[in-house]
Parts: structure tokens; sequence; C-alpha cells
């Protein structure tokens, strides 16, 4: 039973590690200094403007109304008065994604966001890592609703949603346990 713990453990250490990490702090601090844009501000509109039902990836393409309280760089022709078209990406939080934060936006938030202009409009310089929540308003509301899946699509989803080596270690794990089993009884005989 050694020999087997043994040669687990090898083809365990042999897979490498997968880590799904959020972008480096440094990174982030970079972009936000780039920003041509740093506003604070209270959102006080949020629509759905186009809606992506693919079914490896759904999100919504999405438009808040930000009435600016502050405006710490760009917009110039702006006043701490007005307000501010800010499209973004919303990806819900049901579905398995990696690196990056969230766009987790409402009506109500105080935010303080550093943007780009990206195709004529405005947009986060990097997704929900440039958005910091000064007040988040207690109704978040529920964009997208988990699709209703079968039991064999969801541990298809699941599955889909796992690194590769992760599912062939577990299987060799199992194999290893089923091999050592079918063995124990052979040589009980």
């Amino acid at each position: 039973m050694a020999k087997i713990w043994t040669i687990v453990f090898f083809m365990l250490a042999a897979f490498p590690a997968i880590a799904l990490a959020a972008p480096d702090p440094n990174e982030v601090k970079a972009i936000k200094q780039a920003a041509p844009v740093h506003l604070i501000g209270t959102v006080i509109e949020d629509e759905m403007l186009e809606q992506i039902d693919d079914s490896n990836f759904p999100y919504q393409e999405r438009k808040m109304v930000l009435q600016i309280t502050s405006i710490v760089k760009g917009l110039e022709e702006a006043d701490a008065s007005s307000s501010v078209e800010v499209h973004y990406t919303f990806i819900p939080s049901w579905l398995e994604m990696e690196g990056g934060a969230r766009m987790d936006i409402a009506k109500s938030d105080e935010i303080e966001i550093w943007l780009k202009k990206e195709a004529g409009v405005l947009k986060p310089a990097l997704s929900g890592n440039t958005v910091v929540h000064l007040y988040k308003n207690e109704k978040r509301p529920q964009h997208m609703l988990l699709p209703a899946t079968t039991v064999p699509n969801f541990i298809k989803s699941k599955l889909s949603a796992m690194p590769l080596g992760i599912i062939v270690a577990v299987l060799l794990f199992f194999s290893l346990f089923l091999i050592a089993g079918i063995s124990k009884r052979f040589s009980a005989r």
C-alpha cells in the first residue's frame, strides 16, 4: 500500500499547478494611473444594451449613467454636477471565469472609477478591478438568472470549467485506488 501512496504522490506532484489569479496589484495600479479619466459619482441609471446568450459564456453589454460628484482626472468639458454614460460588460456571478474582478453595479451605488475611451464610449480601464465601491446599495439586481439545467448538463458545465490537468489527476487517483482494491482482493486469495 505504501507503494501506491508513493506513486499517487509523485503523479500529483508531476502535474503543474494551475492558478486562476487576479491581475498583479502593481499592474492594476499602473493601469489606474494611466487611465485618462478618474471620477467619483453615484449610479443613477443602469440598463442592458445587449444580451449575448452564448451557451459557454453568456454575458450582457450594459450602460450605467454616473452622476458625477467629483472629477479627479480628465473630462475637462464636464463639471462636478453633470452625468456621464459608462459602458461595461456584465458577467453573471454563477459563471466561472478566470482572473480579474467582475463589474457589480446597481442603482444608488456610489463608486470611484477609472475610465478609458474605447470606440467613442467610456469604459472601465480594467473591468471591476478599476471600480471601488464607496457605498454599495444592498438591493443587488440579478441581471441574468442561472439557466435551468438538467443534472447531466450541470455536470458537463462544471467539468468543462475545470482545467484538464485536474480532471486527469482525479481520474488517475481513482484508477489507482480501484487497481489497489482489485490487487488486494486477488492477493488475499
